[in-house]
C-alpha cells in the first residue's frame, strides 16, 4: 500500500534565466529566490512580498542581481533642490541667486498649487503656469528665473529616472534690448572724464572696462589682491562660479588708475590691505549693506550721463569692451574667455594657477607662463587700442623688437 504523498512546503512558481521563485505553501506572503552564483554554486534567500508580481520584481534585488529603485515619491521639493545644488558647480553669489529663485518658486506654489510638495507631483502644467507669471519680461529673465527648476528636474531625471517636465520650454535667452557694443577708446574717454570730475569712480570703471570684471568683482577687489609691481590682480573669494576665480595681468591705463587710487588712499590714512579698492566719495565700501552696490551703479550711471547723454550703456555694459575688442581683432579664444572668468572649454585651458602667491618653483613658472599668454593675447591688444594703434594685430609668434626677423628667402 502506497503512503500519502507529503505536500512540499516550497512551491516553485517560475524559473527565468537568472532566478527561480518559490512560495511558502503555508504562508502566501512568504517567498524564496534561488540563483546560480558565479562560482557555480546556488544561493537562496527568503523574503516577504504582498503578491507574486511584487515578488517577481523584488526577487532579483534580494538576490543581489539588481539595484533597488529609489522611492522617488518621498523626495520633497526642497530635498530635490538641495540634492541638485550639491552637485552643481556654482560660486557663492550664484548660489545666492539659486536660493532666491528657489524660494520664489516655492512661495508661488503655496498660493497656486498648495498640495504640490514633492517632485513627483510637479507637472508640466505647473511649470508653464509658473513661467507665465513672468510674462512681459525678457526671455533671458524668464530663463534665469526657472533655471534652478530646470537644473533640478534634469538631476531628478538622471539620478531617479523621473520624467523631466521642463524639456523644451522655449524660453530662449534673448534680452529685451540688444547688448550694446562698447569700444575701448570710449571707455578711455570716460575714464579721463571721471579722473577730473569723479575721481573715486575712475578705478571701478577701469576695472570693468579694461579688465572685464563684473560689477561685484570690481567692488569686492581688495588691495591684498592687487600687485602693482607685476601689474596683476586676483579675483577670488565670493565669485559667480569657481571659474570666476582667476589672476590676470592688466592694461597700462588700468594700472595707472590703480596706482593713483593707492596713492590717494595712502595720503589719507594708513591703508588696510583688506580694504576695498573701489570706495565711495566718503571713503566707504560700496558693499557695506544689502544691495548697496546699487549706490555705485547709480553714481556711475549719473556720471556717464554727464559725460555723454547720448550713450545708452548701463554700468554693467562696461565689461563688454574687452570682448568687443577681442572679437573685432579676431582674437576671441579660450584664453580671452578665461581672462573674463568664463568656464574654459578645454582641459588644457584650465591648467594655470589662479593665485598671486606661489608655493613652489613649478607654480611660479606656471604662473609666469599664464601671465605671458594673457598679456600677449589679451592685454597687449587692449594696450594698443588705448594707445591708438588698435588696427595692428600682433601675431603671437611675431619677433619682439630685440629679435630681428629672419630674412625671407
Amino acid at each position: 500500500m502506497k503512503g500519502t504523498r507529503k505536500k512540499k512546503r516550497w512551491e516553485k512558481l517560475v524559473q527565468t534565466g537568472r532566478i527561480s521563485l518559490f512560495r511558502d505553501s503555508s504562508n502566501p506572503n512568504r517567498f524564496a529566490v534561488s540563483w546560480r552564483k558565479a562560482s557555480g554554486s546556488y544561493g537562496r534567500r527568503r523574503f516577504n512580498a504582498e503578491s507574486i508580481e511584487q515578488a517577481m520584481e523584488v526577487g532579483p534585488i534580494v538576490a543581489g542581481l539588481e539595484q533597488a529603485k529609489p522611492d522617488t515619491n518621498g523626495i520633497t521639493l526642497l530635498d530635490g533642490f538641495q540634492l541638485a545644488l550639491k552637485e552643481a558647480k556654482r560660486g557663492q553669489s550664484s548660489r545666492r541667486d539659486w536660493f532666491y529663485q528657489q524660494t520664489r518658486f516655492l512661495s508661488w506654489l503655496v498660493g497656486a498649487y498648495p498640495t504640490v510638495s514633492h517632485w513627483h507631483q510637479v507637472t508640466r502644467r505647473v511649470i508653464k503656469d509658473y513661467l507665465s507669471s513672468f510674462d512681459g519680461r525678457s526671455p533671458n529673465h524668464r530663463r534665469l528665473m526657472i533655471q534652478p527648476i530646470v537644473q533640478t528636474a534634469g538631476f531628478m531625471e538622471r539620478e531617479f529616472q523621473m520624467p523631466n517636465v521642463t524639456r523644451k520650454l522655449g524660453t530662449g535667452n534673448a534680452n529685451v534690448r540688444e547688448t550694446p557694443v562698447v569700444f575701448i577708446p570710449d571707455v578711455v574717454s570716460l575714464l579721463d572724464y571721471l579722473r577730473e570730475e569723479h575721481p573715486s569712480l575712475e578705478v571701478g570703471a577701469a576695472l570693468q572696462g579694461l579688465a572685464a570684471l563684473r560689477i561685484t568683482e570690481a567692488l569686492r577687489l581688495t588691495w591684498k589682491r592687487v600687485d602693482l609691481e607685476r601689474g596683476c590682480i586676483e579675483v577670488s573669494g565670493d565669485t559667480k562660479t569657481s571659474w570666476s576665480n582667476r589672476t590676470i595681468p592688466i592694461a597700462s591705463r588700468l594700472l595707472t588708475a590703480l596706482r593713483r587710487a593707492w596713492e590717494e588712499r595712502q595720503s589719507r590714512d594708513v591703508i588696510d590691505l583688506d580694504a576695498p579698492v573701489v570706495v565711495s566719495p566718503m571713503g566707504f565700501s560700496f558693499l557695506a549693506g544689502k544691495d548697496s552696490y546699487r549706490n555705485y551703479t547709480k553714481a556711475l550711471r549719473a556720471a556717464m550721463k554727464a559725460w555723454n547723454a547720448e550713450v545708452e550703456w548701463r554700468v554693467k555694459d562696461l565689461r563688454n569692451a574687452v570682448p568687443t575688442a577681442m572679437a573685432m581683432g579676431g582674437l576671441s579664444s579660450d584664453v580671452s574667455e578665461q581672462y573674463m572668468g568664463h568656464a574654459p572649454k578645454g582641459i588644457t585651458a584650465r591648467h594655470y594657477i589662479p593665485r598671486l602667491s606661489s608655493v613652489t618653483r613649478g607654480e611660479e613658472e606656471a604662473f609666469a607662463q599664464a601671465m605671458h599668454v594673457f598679456r600677449t593675447l589679451v592685454v597687449d591688444h587692449v594696450n594698443r587700442i588705448v594707445e591708438g594703434d588698435g588696427a595692428r594685430i600682433l601675431n603671437f609668434f611675431e619677433h619682439g623688437p630685440d629679435e630681428p626677423e629672419t630674412e625671407k628667402a
